[in-house]
C-alpha cells in the first residue's frame, strides 16, 4: 500500500500522467447503483481487498468529500478541473475531508469521524515487512501515524532525513515508538530504522 499524509493532488495527478491508475487504486469508482451515477463528476468509495497497490489519503485530500459514511472524490469531467471543481464547492461553503489540527486528540477525532479515514489508519497499523517514509517530520501532534507503525508488524523501516532538519526530534520519535511497541507486544518484533538522505531519492523524476 502506499500512504500520504498530504492535502494537495500532486500524487494523484502523477499517477493519472504515468498511467499508472491501474497499477495504484484508492477504492474510489461510480456508484453500483446504476440509476444513480447520471452524470456525476465524482466517484464513491467503496472499501476493496484486491490484487493491486491500495493507495491511502490517511489526513484526506481536496478532492475528497464527505463527513462519516459516504466519501466521494471528484475527478475531471466534462471539461472541468479538479482545481475549478474544489474552489466552486468552497464558494459554496462545502470543504474537503481533511485532518487539521495543532494536537493529536484534534487529529484522531476528525479521523475516528470518517469511516474513511479510520479505515486507512487501521490499514497502516496492519502492515508488515518494510515501511518507506519520505518527508515526514514525525512530530508530536502526529503520534496516531507513529502509534499505526507502533502496533503495525513492521520490522524495518526506512525514513528519510533532510539536511539537518529535526534529526534528534525524529530520532527520539523512532525510540518512542520502539518503547511503545515493547510495552505492547512484549518486545515480540523489534523495529530496525535506516536512515538515508531525503534528496538522494529523487521521488519526482
Amino acid at each position: 500500500a502506499i500512504y500520504t499524509l498530504n492535502y494537495d493532488l500532486l500524487l494523484y495527478w502523477v499517477i493519472l500522467k504515468e498511467n499508472l491508475h491501474k497499477e495504484f487504486k484508492d477504492c474510489f469508482k461510480y456508484s453500483i447503483d446504476k440509476d444513480k451515477q447520471g452524470d456525476n463528476h465524482y466517484v464513491n468509495w467503496y472499501l476493496q481487498n484486491k490484487y493491486f497497490t491500495t493507495l491511502y489519503y490517511l489526513h484526506g485530500g481536496l478532492h475528497l468529500y464527505g463527513a462519516t459514511h459516504e466519501i466521494i472524490k471528484y475527478c475531471f469531467s466534462n471539461g472541468r478541473t479538479l482545481k475549478e471543481q474544489i474552489i466552486q464547492s468552497m464558494n459554496e461553503n462545502r470543504l474537503p475531508l481533511f485532518v487539521s489540527g495543532e494536537t493529536y486528540s484534534k487529529k484522531i477525532h476528525i479521523i475516528n469521524s470518517s469511516d474513511y479515514l479510520s479505515n486507512a489508519l487501521n490499514s497502516l497499523k496492519k502492515c508488515k515487512d518494510t515501511l518507506f517514509i519520505h518527508g515526514f517530520n514525525f512530530n508530536e501532534n502526529d503520534w496516531h501515524i507513529m502509534e499505526a507503525i507502533a502496533y503495525s508488524k513492521i520490522e524495518k523501516i526506512f525514513i528519510s532525513l533532510y539536511r539537518e532538519n529535526n534529526i534528534d526530534g525524529i530520532c527520539k520519535a523512532i525510540d518512542k515508538i520502539k518503547f511503545f511497541r515493547e510495552k505492547l507486544r512484549d518486545k515480540e518484533a523489534a523495529l530496525e530504522a535506516i536512515y538515508y538522505d531525503a534528496e538522494s531519492a529523487k521521488v519526482w523524476r
